[in-house]
C-alpha cells in the first residue's frame, strides 16, 4: 500500500455545531461496494446522500428504487461538478481512482476513496498536497482500523500489556477472487497494512517482498510482504488468491503476552495468550544464556459493540470523512510493484461504477424456482433459493438452470439484479415410477442445451450443479472442455434413494447402474459439496477424496422469522412431503392416545404427497377429524413457516426404510433454529449433532412411544423451552452463518465483510421493510386511498396512531411494496409500483402480434393466445387466484390501532350500502361484431337471474347497433367504452395514446358512458387520467394470465386520481374454461367467499363472443345460480359502485350517506380477515391455493 490516511480530529473551530447542516454525498460507482457506503451513509446522522453515479442504468435503477429521494446519473463529472454535493465518494476500479479523485479535489470537494487510494506514491502524494493546499480532506476506505477488536489490539499493545515486541505475522488468503488491474498486494495487503501501521504506529526502515503469477495474463496471486521495524520488531505479511480455505489470522508477539486475532471467528475475535519465554541469564553473557518457557492460559477479551463507528465523532465543517494525516511509504511501494517479466491486462470493465462482482456462476438444478404458480412444487426449493440469495448478495451474477411453471429463457427479474433464469416448465411426478427416468431425461436434455450455448457464448469462474439426478452433472460438458471448474452438490445419494424408493435389491441391474452413474459424477466434477458428515463418510468409502467434499448443511437463515406466537392449546406440528417414510401415521396415531388427556390438542400437517389419501382415511378410522387437519397439498414456505411459529412441538417422525436414517432432514434444522422443542425418531444421522437432552427421541416407528414424549414436554414447558435452546447451541456450527462461508468458499467466492443486502428470494422477518422499487407513475395518483379513508372510522385515532399503525402492518405485503411512507406503499401496491418502472410497456413479441393480428385467421389466434398462457413470465409473483397481501395489510392496521387504544371494538362507515357484506358486479365486454350479436341474449341471462350488469362496447372496432345499446339502458343495464379499435396499439406508446385518446372520449360521450376498460387490461394510470370518466375497469387485484401480469391486490375499489378504479376480483370466463380447463364454477364460488370475508367486491368480466362454447356458457349461468341461492351480496351497476365509494370516502358521517349504516370491527374479526384462505384441491389441469406474496 502506497498510502496511509489516519483520520485526526480537526481544531475545535472547524467542529460543526450539532445543528449544523447534513452534509450532501455524492457517490461514484454503484456494483460491489458502492450499495453498502450508500446505505451506511443514508443510516448516519448528519449526512444526506443526494446522487449516485455508474454508468450502468440497471445499478441506478436498483439505487432509486432503494432510495427514492436520490439523483442518479451516469456521468460522473456532471456528480462532480454538482454545487448541491459537498463531499464525493469514490468506489470504482484503481485506475480511475487518481483521475476522479484528482477532479473532485480540484472543484472544492471533500474525498473518500476506496482501497488502494492509487496505483502509486506519485500520485497519492499529489492528491494529499492537492487536499491541503484546498483545505479540504481526503480520506481512503481502511475500514479495520474502526472495528472494536482492532481498537482492542491497540489499547493492549500502547498500554504495554505485551511487553517488548518481537514480531507481527498476518496471513489473508483464500480461493480467488482474481482482480485484473492490481495484483494480490495491492488487494488483500492493503488491509493487513492499514492494520499494522495503526497498532504498531511506526514506519518500517526497510521493506522486502516476492510473489508469483500462476496464472497466464494475471497479475500476481501470491505475495509475500516483509517489514522490517527499529528494535528489531519484523512484520510479515503472506496474502494469496490460491488457498482452499479463507483465513484471516494474525499474531501479534511480545516478551509478556501474545495475541492471536482471526477476523473469521464468530465469538472470540481476539484471543490472548500469557505464553511466551524468558531468559535465565544476563544478556551479556549471550553463550550461557538459557531459554525458559512460560505457558500461562488463554483469555478472550470481551470486545464491546461500541455501535456505528461513525456515530458521536466530531467531523470538520463542510465534510464528514474527518481530517487525514498523510503518510507516504515509498519503500512499501517499489516493493510491491510487479514484476517488469509479469503481464497485466487491463482490468475488464463494463463502466466506472463495477469493480469485480464477485464473479459469474452457472447453476444447474432440477429444482424448482419460486413462482406465482401455486402448483406444487413452484414455490421453489428453499436450499437452492437459499444459496441464490447468498451468491447474489455477494454480488455474484447467476444464470440458472432450473424448472419454471413456464418457460422462459435469459428471463431477469425485476429487483434481482444479477440473476438470469433459462426455466425448463415441468411439473414433478412420483409416480408412476416410470416418471422418475423420464423427468430425468427431459431436464437433463434442456440442460445439456443451455448449459453448453451459455458456456460457448462467455466464461464461468465456476458451474455448479445440483442433484438428483447424478446423470445432470454430465451437462457441463462443454464447461469441462473449457476447464471451467465444476462443483456438484450432492443433496441427495442416489443409489440409496432410488433403492428405497423403487424398492431395488443390492443385485439389481438398475440399481449398480445408479452406482456408476454416481461414481462416474463424483469424479467428473472438480469439488462435491454434501449435506452432512456421514454423507460425506460415506462417498469416502466409495473412493471419493474427502478433501474433495465440503459439507453444507440444510440450514437456513435464522433472521428470517415472523414472531413466535404460543398458542392458547396445545398444537402439533409436521411439515412434511407426505410419503410413507416420513412417518405421518405414526403422528396421527399418538394423537389418537394423547386426546384423552388434552381434548383440545392438534395436530396439523403441512404438505402434500401420494400418501395423504391413506393418511387421510386413518384419520377417520380413528374419529380425528376434530384433531388432525391436513393443507390443502403443499403450501408456500412463508405459510408453513408461520405456521411452525404458532405451534407448540414439531414432530420428526422418520422411519428407518434404509434411506431416511442417513439423512439430517430440513425439519430438524427448521424445528432447531425456528426455537421449537420437537420430538425427533432415534436415527443416527440426526443423534451425530443432537445429544439425548436437547430433542425428545423415541423408537422410530413406536407410536406409543412418541405419544409418551409428547407427554412429557406438555407436561413441563419449562423442560420443553430448555430442550430447544440446548438443541440451538448443539447444532450452531451447523447453522447458516457458518454453512454460507463454507457454501461461498467451496465455490471459490470471497466472503464479503459486508455483504449486498440481500434479495426476495428467501422470506424476510415481518418486522423488516424493505426498500421499494421505483415506482413506475406518480405516487399522487394514489394517495386518497389512506387507511384511514378505507376504514372511515367514526371516532379518528391521531395521525401518530396511524402511521404507528401502518408501520407496523407493512409487515402484511410484499417486500418490495413496504415502506415507511404510506404514499409509497400504496403507489407500490395500487400503483403497481413493486413491479418496476418498465411494468407497464408491452414486450415486442406482443406489438408484433398486435401489428399481424388483422391478418391472422380467428382459429390461428386463439391458439396463440393459448399458447403464450403456457409461456408467461410475470416480473413479480403474486398469489393467485387469491392474493391476501393487502387485505391483510388493512386488516392488522386496525388491529394495532385497537391495541393501541384499548379498545376491543371501533365504529366505522361500512363499506356497502344498507349492511350488505359485499359487492357483486357484472362487466362484458364486446370484442367482435359476433358478441354483439349475443349481447340480448347474456343480457337476457342476467335479468333471468335477477342481475343486471354493464356492457362495454368497442366502438370503431365494428358498426355499433344504437338501438341495442339503447334498449339495453331502458331495460337497466349499463353501457361503457371497450377502448377504441382493440387492436392493441393503444398503449403502444404515449404519442399513441394521446392521438386516440380525443376519439374516445368522443365516443364517451355520444354513448353517455361513465365507464372504461382497455383492451386487452393495458393501462397507464397516468396517461388514463386524459379520459372523460368516471370510472375504471382496466385493472385487477391478481392475474398472471394478462398480458401485462400482476394486480394491485385490491378486492375493494380505489381512486387513480379523479378516476374510481374497480379491479376486476374473478378469473376471466375464457381464462377459467379455455385456458386452465375448469368445468364448473367451483373457482369464483370459492374467491366470491374469501372477498365475502373480507367485506369487498366480487367483479367478474365476462364475454358475450364466447357464449358460443357450451362450457364457457354452462360455468357463467351455473356461477349465477349459485350467487341468486346466497344473501349478502349488493348486485349494482360499476357507475353506482364507483358513485358509493366515492360519496363513502367524502362523508362527514353516517347520515350523511343515504342507504349508510355503521359497522364495528372487533379484534376478533381482525384475525377472520387475516386467516388464511383453504382452496380446493386442484384439478387434473392445474392447482389453486392460497400462495404468499411474502
Amino acid at each position: 500500500m502506497a498510502l496511509e490516511l489516519e483520520p485526526l480530529c480537526a481544531p475545535a473551530s472547524n467542529i460543526l455545531p450539532i445543528n449544523a447542516p447534513a452534509v450532501r454525498v455524492g457517490v461514484i460507482g454503484y456494483g460491489y461496494w458502492g450499495p453498502n457506503l450508500v446505505r451506511n451513509l443514508a443510516e448516519v446522522e448528519g449526512f444526506r446522500v443526494t446522487t449516485v453515479s455508474d454508468m450502468s442504468e440497471s445499478r441506478l435503477a436498483l439505487a432509486r428504487a432503494r432510495y427514492p429521494s436520490i439523483t442518479t446519473t451516469t456521468d460522473c463529472h456532471r456528480l462532480i461538478d454538482d454545487p448541491a454535493v459537498d463531499a464525493v465518494v469514490i468506489m470504482t476500479p484503481v485506475s480511475t481512482h487518481y483521475p476522479l479523485a484528482l477532479e473532485a479535489l480540484q472543484a472544492g470537494k471533500h474525498v473518500l476513496v476506496a482501497k488502494p487510494i492509487t496505483a502509486s506514491s506519485e500520485h497519492a502524494v499529489h492528491l494529499i498536497e492537492e487536499a491541503e493546499r484546498r483545505d479540504l480532506i481526503l480520506m481512503v476506505d481502511h475500514t479495520f482500523i474502526y472495528t472494536d477488536a482492532v481498537r482492542r489490539i491497540k489499547d493492549l499493545v500502547d498500554k504495554g500489556s505485551l511487553g517488548r515486541l518481537y514480531y507481527y505475522d498476518s496471513v489473508r488468503v483464500n480461493l480467488g477472487l482474481f482482480q485484473h488491474d492490481v495484483n494480490v498486494l495491492w488487494d488483500l495487503a492493503v488491509h493487513d497494512l492499514s492494520i499494522m501501521d495503526y497498532v504498531l504506529g511506526e514506519s518500517p526502515c526497510a521493506v522486502a517482498a516476492t510473489g508469483a503469477a500462476h496464472i497466464p495474463g494475471k497479475p500476481v496471486n501470491t505475495a509475500y510482504l516483509t517489514c522490517f521495524f527499529e528494535n528489531n520488531v519484523i512484520a510479515h505479511h503472506h496474502v494469496n488468491w490460491l488457498a482452499p480455505v479463507k483465513l484471516r489470522r494474525t499474531l501479534v508477539c511480545g516478551d509478556r503476552q501474545m495475541i492471536v486475532y482471526d477476523d473469521i471467528e464468530p465469538s472470540e475475535k481476539i484471543k490472548v495468550y500469557d505464553r511466551g519465554v524468558t531468559l535465565t541469564n544476563g544478556p551479556e553473557r549471550v553463550a550461557e544464556t538459557m531459554i525458559g518457557y512460560r505457558s500461562g492460559d488463554m483469555w478472550a477479551p470481551q470486545i464491546s459493540r461500541s455501535g456505528h463507528p461513525l456515530a458521536g465523532a466530531a467531523w470538520p465543517a463542510g465534510g464528514a470523512l474527518g481530517r487525514a494525516r498523510p503518510r507516504a511509504h515509498r519503500r512499501l511501494t517499489s516493493a510491491m510493484r510487479p514484476h517488469p517479466a509479469l503481464p497485466q491486462r487491463g482490468r475488464e470493465t463494463d463502466d466506472h461504477g463495477s469493480p469485480p462482482e464477485g464473479g459469474k456462476v452457472l447453476m444447474v438444478s432440477q429444482h424448482p424456482f419460486p413462482s406465482h404458480d401455486t402448483q406444487p412444487p413452484f414455490w421453489g426449493h428453499p436450499t437452492m433459493c437459499r444459496n441464490l440469495d447468498e451468491l447474489l448478495a455477494h454480488g455474484v451474477q447467476v444464470d440458472l438452470v432450473c424448472t419454471t411453471p413456464r418457460l422462459c429463457v435469459g428471463r431477469r427479474l425485476p429487483g434481482w439484479p444479477g440473476l438470469r433464469i433459462y426455466g425448463f416448465p415441468m411439473w414433478q411426478r412420483r409416480s408412476p415410477a416410470i416418471w422418475y427416468p423420464l423427468q430425468y431425461l427431459a431436464f437433463f436434455a434442456w440442460a445439456l442445451f443451455v448449459v453448453s450455448g451459455q458456456a460457448l457464448r462467455r466464461r464461468y469462474d465456476v458451474v455448479q450443479v445440483d442433484n438428483i439426478p447424478d446423470l445432470l452433472v454430465f451437462s457441463t460438458l462443454v464447461p469441462r472442455l473449457r476447464r471451467m471448474p465444476i462443483v456438484f452438490f450432492m443433496y441427495e445419494l442416489m443409489p440409496e434413494m432410488t433403492a428405497t424408493r423403487l424398492s431395488l435389491g443390492a443385485s439389481d441391474r438398475g440399481l449398480r447402474l445408479v452406482y456408476a452413474l454416481e461414481r462416474a459424477a463424483t469424479r467428473w466434477a472438480d469439488r462435491i459439496i454434501t449435506v452432512s458428515d456421514r454423507l460425506r463418510r460415506i462417498l469416502a468409502g466409495r473412493g471419493v477424496d474427502p478433501a474433495r467434499v465440503s459439507v453444507v448443511a440444510n440450514s437456513f437463515a435464522i433472521g428470517d422469522l415472523p414472531p413466535r406466537v404460543e398458542p392458547n392449546r396445545p398444537v402439533l406440528i409436521l411439515p412434511s412431503t407426505l410419503i410413507e417414510r416420513n412417518g405421518g401415521q405414526v403422528a396421527i396415531r399418538a394423537v389418537a392416545e394423547l386426546i384423552h388427556d388434552w381434548p383440545d390438542l392438534t395436530l396439523r400437517i403441512l404438505g402434500g404427497g401420494e400418501y395423504r389419501a391413506t393418511l387421510i382415511a386413518l384419520t377417520n378410522q380413528l374419529g380425528l377429524q376434530k384433531h388432525v387437519s391436513f393443507s390443502d397439498g403443499f403450501v408456500p414456505r412463508s405459510e408453513a413457516v408461520r405456521e411452525i411459529r404458532r405451534s407448540t412441538l414439531g414432530l420428526v417422525p422418520l422411519l428407518p426404510d434404509g434411506y431416511g436414517h442417513l439423512m439430517l432432514p430440513n425439519k430438524v434444522f427448521e424445528f432447531v433454529f425456528m426455537d421449537i422443542p420437537f420430538v425427533c425418531s432415534r436415527l443416527p444421522a440426526i443423534e451425530e449433532h443432537l445429544p439425548g437432552d436437547a430433542v425428545a427421541y423415541f423408537e422410530p416407528g413406536d407410536a406409543a412411544s412418541l405419544a409418551g414424549q409428547i407427554r412429557r414436554l406438555l407436561r413441563d414447558p419449562q423442560a420443553a423451552r430448555q430442550q430447544a435452546a440446548r438443541a440451538r447451541r448443539a447444532m450452531a456450527e451447523l447453522s447458516w452463518a457458518n454453512g454460507s462461508r463454507r457454501y461461498l468458499g467451496a465455490l471459490g467466492v470471497a466472503v464479503a465483510d459486508h455483504p449486498l443486502e440481500r434479495v426476495s428470494l428467501t422470506i424476510r422477518a415481518p418486522a423488516e421493510t424493505a426498500s421499494v422499487s421505483t415506482p413506475p407513475v406518480d405516487a399522487d395518483l394514489f394517495k386518497a386511498n389512506t387507511p384511514a379513508a378505507f376504514w372511515r372510522l367514526l371516532e379518528e385515532p391521531t395521525e401518530d396512531q396511524w402511521a404507528a399503525a401502518i408501520r407496523l402492518a407493512v409487515a402484511e405485503l410484499p417486500e418490495a411494496a413496504r415502506s415507511t411512507d404510506i404514499d409509497q406503499v400504496l403507489a407500490q401496491t395500487l400503483g403497481e409500483g413493486q413491479f418496476g418502472p418498465d411494468h407497464w410497456g408491452l414486450p415486442w413479441s406482443l406489438q408484433l402480434y398486435y401489428l399481424i393480428k388483422p391478418a391472422l385467421p380467428r382459429l390461428l389466434t386463439v391458439a396463440l393466445r393459448k399458447l403464450r398462457r403456457q409461456v408467461l413470465r410475470t416480473d413479480r409473483y403474486l398469489g393467485w387466484p387469491v392474493e391476501a397481501g393487502y387485505a391483510r395489510f388493512q386488516w392488522a392496521v386496525v388491529r394495532h390501532l385497537l391495541r393501541m387504544t384499548g379498545r376491543t371494538e371501533l365504529s366505522h362507515i361500512d363499506f356497502w350500502p344498507d349492511g350488505h357484506r359485499y359487492a357483486f358486479v357484472l362487466t362484458h365486454d364486446i370484442e367482435r361484431a359476433a358478441g354483439q350479436a349475443r349481447v340480448r341474449e347474456l343480457a337476457d341471462i342476467d335479468a333471468s337471474y335477477g342481475f343486471r350488469s354493464s356492457f362495454n362496447f368497442v366502438p370503431e372496432g365494428y358498426r355499433l347497433d344504437l338501438d341495442l345499446i339503447e334498449e339495453l339502458r331502458q331495460r337497466g343495464f349499463e353501457v361503457g367504452v371497450h377502448g377504441l379499435k382493440h387492436d392493441g396499439r393503444l398503449f403502444r406508446s404515449r404519442e399513441e395514446f394521446n392521438r386516440q385518446v380525443g376519439r374516445i372520449n368522443a365516443h364517451i360521450r355520444a354513448l353517455k358512458a361513465a365507464g372504461f376498460r382497455a383492451p386487452s387490461t393495458h393501462r397507464h394510470p397516468e396517461w388514463m387520467q386524459a379520459l372523460d370518466i368516471e370510472y375504471d375497469l382496466s385493472f385487477f387485484d391478481t392475474d398472471p394470465h394478462e398480458p401485462i401480469p400482476g394486480g394491485t391486490m385490491s378486492l375493494w375499489p380505489f381512486e387513480i386520481g379523479r378516476i374510481c378504479e374497480l379491479p376486476y376480483t374473478l378469473t376471466q370466463d375464457y381464462t377459467l374454461t379455455a385456458g386452465l380447463g375448469e368445468t364448473t364454477p367451483r373457482v369464483w364460488l370459492k374467491k366470491v367467499d374469501f372477498i365475502e370475508q373480507q367485506r369487498g367486491m366480487a367483479l367478474v368480466n365476462t364475454h358475450p363472443d364466447y357464449l358460443t362454447d357450451r362450457t364457457t356458457r354452462r360455468v357463467y349461468t351455473d356461477f349465477l345460480e349459485a350467487i341468486r341461492e346466497r344473501s349478502g351480496y349488493w348486485n349494482a351497476l360499476p357507475v353506482n359502485v364507483a358513485r358509493w365509494w366515492r360519496a363513502r370516502r367524502q362523508a362527514p358521517s353516517v347520515a350523511s350517506l343515504p342507504g349508510a349504516v355503521a359497522g364495528t370491527v372487533s379484534l376478533a374479526e381482525t384475525a377472520t380477515g387475516m386467516a388464511p384462505v383453504q382452496f380446493p384441491q386442484r384439478s387434473a389441469t392445474y392447482s389453486i391455493g392460497l400462495a404468499s406474496s411474502r
